[in-house]
């Protein structure tokens, strides 16, 4: 368990960085569309990575 544990809490981590960075770049380059877009659909990557992770780790915990 301690293992799942620290394996969340590393996925949770570089998720939060991720976004801290993505947020960073679209606040730093608003009129730079081009970098903007790249960062806006990173952003919509990291969030459905997430999402995907949650379903999985849900999923893994439900009696089959």
């Amino acid at each position: 368990m301690a293992n799942g544990t620290n394996w969340q809490r590393s996925i949770r981590r570089l998720y939060t960085e991720g976004m801290q960075e993505v947020s960073r770049i679209i606040g730093e380059r608003e009129s730079d569309t081009d970098w903007r877009g790249v960062a806006l659909r990173t952003l919509d990557d990291l969030i459905a990575m997430m999402l995907a992770h949650t379903l999985e780790t849900v999923q893994g915990r439900t009696p089959g």
